[in-house]
């Protein structure tokens, strides 16, 4: 994300409006595809985690 930022204060700073323009299109474009890949993982929906993954037999095994 610290790309982003620094893309962000580019834009802030630059004098040339089509410029500004095209680095906060380009912003825009890399916030949406960051949404698209890491959506499904920190949306909350654990449907998507397969079931007894790594490990999971350990923890059950000491709790017995």
């Amino acid at each position: 994300m610290n790309a982003l930022e620094y893309l962000k204060t580019y834009a802030k700073y630059e004098n040339n409006y089509k410029i500004r323009e095209e680095v906060m299109q380009k912003v825009n474009e890399y916030l949406r595809r960051v949404e698209e890949i890491a959506g499904p993982a920190t949306s909350g929906d654990h449907a998507a985690m397969p079931k007894g993954g790594e490990g999971s037999g350990k923890a059950e095994a000491n709790n017995k």
